[in-house]
């Protein structure tokens, strides 16, 4: 395991770090503004719990360790959760806010924004096969949000859905093996090729460039 810096520690030393980070003053005024964001947009019970559930998923999270009690109405899908988070920060409109929370929101695998990526059978079968290597989003997370934000900030609610539906249909998680990521990589590890277009373009661009083998990601 490795500490905030990507230095080797015991995990206790790692743990009291995560811990320190989260009752940090940072961490915790983040923590009140996202209480103060969904009493004024007047969140749902479900939704107030599943934001709160996605900002606990690591113990450096605002809402870690805190107990929530579970809606008994709970309807919404992942994708139809991505869609109202959006929303209600195009309500509030605050930019600043916005960029901080959906960064907080696109960190951990089981947080709303990774699942609504397909994982599919053949994924879990080549994971199981191959063992080493690690699981990618032909479009890049970081791109996704910063493409979200875009919508946001602009209030363009329309595109900011299209986007949400576009990734849960098109662009799937992918296992890579360690050479097929590093060829990945070099091509763009954070963004997409310059140009790209998500409306005409392929989703699977950065692996056409990178020459991984079309069986591989479709």
């Amino acid at each position: 395991m490795t500490d905030l810096d990507g230095d080797s520690v015991p995990n206790t030393v790692y743990t009291k770090k995560l811990e320190a980070r989260r009752n940090s003053p940072e961490v915790q005024s983040f923590k009140e503004r996202v209480n103060t964001f969904l009493r004024d947009v007047g969140a749902s019970e479900e939704l107030v719990y599943r934001l709160r559930c996605d900002l606990s998923k690591k113990i450096d999270m605002p809402f870690y360790g805190e107990p929530k009690v579970r809606p008994g109405n709970m309807s919404l899908s992942v994708v139809e959760i991505a869609k109202e988070y959006v929303l209600l920060l195009i309500r509030y409109g605050d930019e600043a806010f916005s960029e901080e929370l959906l960064s907080w929101l696109t960190k951990q695998q089981g947080q709303t924004f990774r699942r609504i990526h397909r994982l599919s059978q053949k994924q879990k079968e080549r994971k199981r096969k191959i063992k080493s290597g690690v699981y990618e989003h032909p479009v890049p997370v970081n791109y996704s949000k910063l493409k979200l934000l875009e919508y946001i900030e602009k209030k363009n609610a329309d595109n900011a859905l299209r986007y949400i539906e576009y990734m849960s249909a098109n662009i799937p998680q992918v296992f890579l093996t360690t050479e097929e990521d590093s060829l990945v990589n070099r091509i763009s590890k954070d963004s997409m090729p310059e140009g790209w277009n998500w409306e005409t373009d392929s989703p699977f661009e950065r692996y056409i460039r990178a020459g991984i083998p079309e069986d591989v990601y479709k």
